[in-house]
């Protein structure tokens, strides 16, 4: 009897990976990215001050205090966010366009 080499099944599928195209990273998808990224980081710093003031407000029978100071530090904290996600942003793009 003679016996016959049977390719490795993972050595097949190494070349057909090899053969796959890969994405191309455009500044378009990028742009998509940083916007889903920022999209989280901004839930969470306009939701927690807002809903944290106003149930300090509820707990302390002082509406709206809290519930202003939470609306405040969210719109210092999305400043922030919307700042950092941008010049991330620009770094990268900058960065592929060299």
């Amino acid at each position: 009897m003679i016996k016959t080499a049977v390719p490795h099944p993972t050595a097949a599928h190494s070349k057909d990976d090899a053969q796959t195209p890969k994405k191309e990273v455009t500044p378009g998808n990028q742009f998509i990215g940083a916007s889903l990224n920022m999209l989280w980081k901004l839930a969470i710093v306009v939701l927690i001050p807002i809903v944290g003031g106003y149930k300090l407000d509820v707990k302390y029978n002082n509406l709206p205090d809290w519930t202003i100071t939470g609306f405040i530090i969210a719109m210092i904290l999305t400043t922030l966010v919307i700042k950092k996600t941008m010049d991330e942003f620009n770094v990268k793009v900058y960065k592929d366009q060299k």
